[in-house]
């Protein structure tokens, strides 16, 4: 008994690398062609000035008038195809978010500066309150 038991065992192990190395049949996967895109320039890691102003501080930012007064919110930035800024897009009317719609404000009418004083960004436009409102809404386009 132990012979067959010992023969058996040997058998497995001579016979383990020859069944560890049958092949399975390879599908062939379809080849994609995936677009690249050409680098005009060469990469560059600049300092950033510790004045700068970040996107992510502008949004959300609430533009007063020349009375103080609140003409709407900056809700998203524009940016056009050759990288310049191109509107800023601003909430305004409504409440509570009923009645809200979108208006592009040309960056030239808008002063966006950091008040130290007050250790937060401002941002200021002459324009009334009804001015605003009555400017063309800004619709997202659909792609």
């Amino acid at each position: 008994m132990k012979k067959s038991i010992a023969a058996s065992a040997f058998v497995l192990c001579v016979a383990m690398p020859v069944l560890a190395q049958t092949t399975v049949p390879q599908t062939t996967m379809p080849q994609t062609t995936i677009p690249t895109t050409s680098v005009t320039s060469v990469t560059s890691y600049p300092s950033v000035m510790s004045t700068a102003m970040f996107t992510s501080k502008i949004k959300g930012l609430t533009i007063y008038n020349q009375d103080n007064k609140s003409v709407g919110e900056i809700e998203d930035i524009a940016f056009g195809s050759n990288k310049s800024l191109d509107a800023y897009i601003v909430s305004v009317g409504g409440f509570l978010g009923m009645g809200e719609h979108y208006v592009a404000v040309s960056p030239s009418a808008v002063d966006i500066r950091w008040d130290a004083s007050a250790k937060k960004w401002m941002a200021k436009m002459n324009a009334t309150v009804d001015q605003v409102k009555a400017a063309p809404e800004f619709k997202y386009p659909t792609y």
